[in-house]
């Protein structure tokens, strides 16, 4: 197959600190997908469940889906009674979390300030799930109430399309101890210290790409099922890196559909150099020379579906801290032969 290969674009001098030096070794990911296992556990060894009692070792970016689950049954008859009082199903929780109702005797309803969420306290004492692959994986902890706020937000449904069914959530946050056995189900699942969570919708993506198209859901799946968003916790560098592109960075996705403007300068090459692509391998490893920084290359090699030809790319991403973030953006990368 003829590999085109072009000078590498340098990257903006302006980030704080200067990219490391991409060498044209191959590279391989050696991290698999972890099998998440639930086994039973005792309460007795079991961690704390107040957020300042949460021991960070390492930090979690995680992509799943969210569930509630109740530590008492008591605690689930006080979410039934109130779905009744509403006259909404006992599931609709972003409803009765959400409702909002005045103070006895105020007559003003417009003012904000004389009305109160009454279910409210419900949602403060649920135990939020976050599930991976079909897997409990994390017991979610809202740092303060701006998080359990964000955490409520997430079970809102889109009116636009209810059924959607890859909504994910992306957790991030610090991992702590084990959950007691009442907020984890009796299943040995971690605490996590959220400091942000927020929802991520892949039609939202492909109508912001290019509408509904096939091609455009294609390129999606080909770019997810390369990075195993899907199956991985969230928690190693090489995995947090991955996350982070997958819903942070919409270029990969957009290199795919021919809509890329940087790298190689598409404005002055043909229509067919602008074909559409799929993504044909990736590759992940620590930079060299970081100068103290945890820095995680990505190499991706895109594949034009008509004419065969390959082009690789490569972008950073800082991982030293809780959040990860772009260090250097996709440029133009030449692989060895």
């Amino acid at each position: 197959m003829e590999q085109e290969q072009t000078p590498a674009i340098s990257v903006d001098a302006s980030l704080q600190t200067p990219p490391a030096e991409v060498s044209a070794e191959p590279v391989t990911d050696n991290t698999s997908a972890p099998v998440l296992q639930a086994q039973p556990i005792d309460s007795a060894d079991a961690g704390p469940a107040l957020v300042d009692e949460l021991v960070a070792d390492e930090f979690v970016y995680a992509a799943g889906k969210l569930r509630l689950h109740f530590p008492t049954i008591g605690l689930e008859k006080e979410c039934e009674a109130a779905a009744q009082e509403l006259g909404v199903a006992p599931t609709e929780y972003h409803r009765i979390f959400s409702e909002k109702t005045r103070y006895p005797g105020s007559r003003d309803s417009s003012s904000e300030a004389i009305s109160y969420r009454p279910y409210r306290y419900i949602a403060e004492q649920v135990s939020w799930i976050l599930t991976i692959d079909g897997q409990d994986a994390y017991v979610l902890v809202p740092q303060s109430v701006v998080e359990l706020n964000e955490f409520i937000n997430c079970l809102k449904v889109d009116e636009d399309d209810p059924m959607d069914n890859d909504r994910q959530i992306i957790a991030i946050g610090e991992l702590g101890p084990m959950a007691p056995s009442d907020l984890s189900g009796d299943t040995a699942l971690r605490m996590v210290s959220c400091k942000h969570v927020y929802p991520f919708s892949y039609k939202a993506l492909e109508k912001e790409l290019d509408g509904n198209s096939n091609s455009t859901t294609s390129a999606i799946s080909s770019v997810l099922q390369l990075l195993k968003v899907r199956q991985n916790l969230g928690q190693n560098d090489f995995e947090r890196a991955k996350n982070f592109i997958a819903y942070r960075y919409l270029d990969i996705y957009r290199l795919s559909l021919g809509q890329y403007q940087g790298g190689r300068n598409y404005d002055n090459q043909s229509s067919v150099d602008q074909e559409e692509c799929f993504l044909a391998d990736l590759q992940t490893r620590y930079a060299d020379n970081t100068a103290g920084r945890e820095l995680v290359d990505l190499i991706f090699t895109y594949q034009k579906k008509v004419s065969g030809r390959q082009y690789s790319y490569y972008l950073s991403v800082d991982t030293t801290e809780m959040f990860p973030f772009l260090h250097a953006p996709l440029s133009d990368y030449i692989p060895s032969n």
